[in-house]
């Protein structure tokens, strides 16, 4: 994050920019953020871990091989070390992902180091879908769609 002062010197908003477009890891958020996060997004997939876990470190690797991915299908993926929040949304003991259509949560039972089958299910139009309004998709998750469904209506 940039400070306010930092505002004032543009080689260091510069150099947080550049950091900003280069960073290749997942947001980390507070309960708060995550919270607001549930609300405010249709698509949102959560990491919960353990900070202090060995394997936390290979897990989000697996997990930021597919966060570009997931983001052209509108997907957003952010990770929280929240034990409390973990254990609301069904994990007691992370990891785990949990996923978020327009505020209602599905948790995923899969591989968590299997990135392709994960971004498989994220993007999965039955999961994706909501079944009590029309959907809003962008151009790939409409050619997903495409091929798994026989009968649309766009």
């Amino acid at each position: 994050m940039v400070e306010l002062s930092d505002l004032l010197n543009e080689y260091d908003v510069l150099d947080w920019m550049h950091g900003q477009k280069t960073d290749e890891s997942i947001q980390e958020v507070e309960r708060d953020e995550l919270l607001s996060l549930i609300d405010s997004k249709d698509f949102l997939g959560v990491v919960f871990y353990i900070e202090d876990d060995p394997d936390t470190p290979k897990i989000l690797r697996h997990i930021e091989l597919i966060d570009d991915e997931a983001s052209d299908y509108g997907i957003l993926l952010v990770k929280c070390s929240d034990r409390l929040m973990a254990k609301k949304f069904g994990f007691r003991n992370p990891p785990g992902v949990t996923y978020f259509r327009k505020g209602k949560s599905i948790n995923y039972d899969g591989d968590i180091d299997d990135e392709e089958e994960l971004l498989d299910w994220l993007t999965d139009p039955h999961n994706m879908e909501m079944t009590d309004h029309i959907e809003k998709v962008n151009r790939k998750m409409f050619q997903k769609i495409r091929q798994a469904s026989d009968y649309l209506a766009v």
